[in-house]
């Protein structure tokens, strides 16, 4: 009886840690990324929580859409708990780098380069029942010059 609880427990923990740990933060934070480099409103609404989703208007979701960059987004490559997210469009290949903020518990930073532009985003985040979600936002272009002081390099 004992093994079969311990078992359990292990089995709760490796859960726990898919489901609310850091690289799943981090998951949830790349599908955010990938929706707001590709102007896509709902899959942006399907991250976040309904205090986000009530600010993606139909204008804001129109503004997104129009400012979006189409094109083939790759799976994440890893690096512990930051990924890399290479995108080829018709004007070239550029990257999203995501990873957890090094001053926060529940930050996700990224950034993007090359062909998709320069630009660096925070995420706030929120655990919830069923995981993370984005509970928050601020995303600016940069000056090239600044890109190589924004984290996460993998």
């Amino acid at each position: 009886m004992a093994i079969m609880a311990l078992a359990l427990l292990a089995v709760g923990g490796v859960r726990a840690n898919a489901v609310w740990g850091r690289h799943a933060m981090v998951e949830t934070g790349i599908k955010a990324a990938i929706a707001l480099v590709g102007g896509n409103a709902r899959a942006l609404a399907a991250v976040s929580n309904s205090a986000v989703g009530s600010d993606l208007t139909s204008a804001t979701a129109a503004a997104m859409r129009a400012k979006g960059v189409q094109g083939d987004y790759s799976a994440p490559s890893w690096a512990g708990d930051a990924a890399k997210v290479t995108v080829t469009t018709e004007m070239g290949v550029g990257e999203i780098l995501v990873g957890p903020a090094a001053d926060s518990t529940d930050v996700v930073v990224f950034r993007t380069t090359g062909a998709i532009g320069l630009a660096a985003a925070a995420l706030r985040m929120q655990r919830t029942w069923t995981g993370w979600v984005v509970s928050g936002l601020a995303v600016a272009p940069m000056p090239s010059a600044a890109s190589a002081t924004v984290t996460p390099t993998p």
